[in-house]
């Protein structure tokens, strides 16, 4: 790809501008291979303008910059910023993938993997062939394909549309974190819809206050999403709607004005029943995976199916073969007499969320196991410490992804906050010994919820991710 295609695609200056032949795209100068073009990220932590002269030491044919630096010999375009040229870039490198397909974007602190894959159960039982890219991996088709972050970085996400694309799927669901919007990860992406499931404290490691982490979803309900689909029961809805000119379609369990709305709502340890409501139109559901944000994960999955195309008759069909996604309320099955349900709950939140619906079936105890992640957001620590003591009979605080810091001192930080409400709580350091006391106390009736991991097989320990699966601690105990 010649030099000139990428420098029309983004608003730059030209420095020491010749047009030249380029063989990739590459923003980690250590990685950069010869004819490729580098572009210099503004990071955190790092600038990587002070890598371009390396960058072309080490074979880059231009750069990307958003000033101009003279002890460079090579062609520099300079931009604005710097992202934003290489999300556009990325998509320019793969022949503008996201041009051939409906991509629906969905964005919240909770709820964004299962609406997603709810999502696309509704589709493909409908003949409508759907990629899914969020937390859990990129799913096309049947095939699933691993990935690092919720949202991948541009080059990633890219080749993943181009791969959906290619494997003929009409419709691409992804996950859209706070984190990818703030960073221009998905700069010149036309979104056919985008869905907001809710907002509540978490990342403030990143984003400092809630109104910075508001604001970085709110992004995504611009220009850039013809339709928006909003929970109007979440406290943000209304500012995530002001400036919102396109189509827009609203979801609830509590006003019953809402395009999408549910009611007669049955919990169980199952899964729930309800009453849709829309268009004039009602349909009974039995869905088979618990929780009353589950109701609400469908009801903004459903809402964009419609958009797509859906009817209400081909949502209800599709909805009943909707099946758990893994680590997301997942019931793990066990010869007990008790239950026991695994969970990403990792946010005050989402925990708050999980603990009350699970209350609202369990007729025994209520047994939590939980930890708060390393090198996250500290302020949350207490919170979600008071949030479990307040929400299960007994709660048992361990270690999560303690990644670089000492795991007692995360408890340290936790235990106040559930010592505030209740003297039924213990400490248990090691993930494993937790899990086990949970089950040795379960009785008849109880359950036994394990949170903050969920679908994860691994332990981060001081950047070493050691073998670790929440499922499997269960399920080899109780054979034992």
């Amino acid at each position: 790809m010649l030099l000139s295609r990428l420098a029309e695609r983004i608003e730059c200056e030209k420095i020491h501008y010749s047009d030249t032949e380029i063989t990739g795209i590459e923003f980690d100068s250590r990685k950069v291979q010869k004819g490729n073009i580098y572009i210099c990220i503004n990071g955190f932590n790092v600038d990587g303008h002070i890598y371009a002269k390396p960058a072309v030491e080490n074979g880059a044919a231009a750069i990307i910059a958003e000033k101009v630096l003279d002890d460079v010999d090579a062609p520099q375009l300079i931009v604005e910023n710097s992202r934003r040229a290489f999300a556009i870039c990325a998509a320019e490198w793969y022949s503008n993938p996201a041009d051939s397909l409906k991509v629906i974007g969905i964005t919240g602190t909770n709820g964004k993997t299962t609406t997603s894959h709810m999502l696309k159960t509704l589709l493909e039982a409908n003949g409508i062939k759907t990629a899914a890219i969020g937390t859990i991996g990129t799913y096309i088709g049947d095939e699933i394909y691993s990935q690092k972050l919720t949202t991948p970085d541009p080059m990633e996400l890219q080749k993943i549309f181009a791969l959906a694309r290619d494997n003929e799927c009409k419709v691409a669901v992804m996950e859209v974190s706070a984190h990818a919007l703030e960073l221009n990860k998905v700069d010149g992406i036309s979104f056919y819809a985008s869905a907001f499931t809710n907002l509540s404290q978490d990342h403030l490691d990143d984003f400092e206050i809630m109104e910075n982490y508001e604001n970085a979803k709110k992004k995504l309900f611009t220009d850039i999403s013809h339709s928006a689909v909003i929970n109007i029961d979440d406290n943000a809805a209304e500012r995530m709607m002001a400036d919102y000119s396109g189509q827009l379609v609203t979801y609830s369990t509590k006003d019953a004005s809402a395009d999408f709305f549910a009611k007669n709502i049955i919990l169980s340890e199952e899964g729930f029943r309800c009453t849709f409501a829309a268009k004039g139109k009602e349909m009974d559901l039995d869905i088979k995976i618990p929780g009353l944000f589950n109701v609400y994960n469908l009801l903004a999955a459903s809402a964009l199916a419609n958009l797509i195309g859906l009817s209400l008759d081909e949502i209800k069909n599709a909805a009943e073969k909707i099946t758990n996604v893994d680590g997301r309320m997942e019931k793990v099955d066990v010869d007990a007499d008790f239950h026991v349900f695994v969970d990403y709950a990792h946010s005050s939140d989402s925990l708050e969320n999980l603990l009350v619906n699970v209350r609202k079936f369990c007729e025994g105890s209520l047994i939590c196991v939980f930890g708060c992640g390393g090198d996250r957001d500290t302020l949350k620590r207490p919170i979600m410490g008071r949030i479990a003591g307040e929400n299960s009979d007994f709660a048992i605080i361990t270690s999560d992804n303690p990644r670089t810091e000492v795991p007692d001192s995360i408890i340290d930080m936790i235990e106040p906050g559930v010592k505030e409400v209740t003297e039924n709580y213990i400490r248990i350091t090691d993930r494993k010994a937790a899990i086990h006391k949970a089950l040795d106390m379960a009785k008849e009736k109880d359950i036994v919820v394990i949170a903050g991991k969920g679908h994860e097989t691994y332990q981060d320990v001081m950047g070493v991710k050691h073998h670790f699966d929440d499922r499997e601690v269960v399920r080899e105990y109780m054979d034992r």
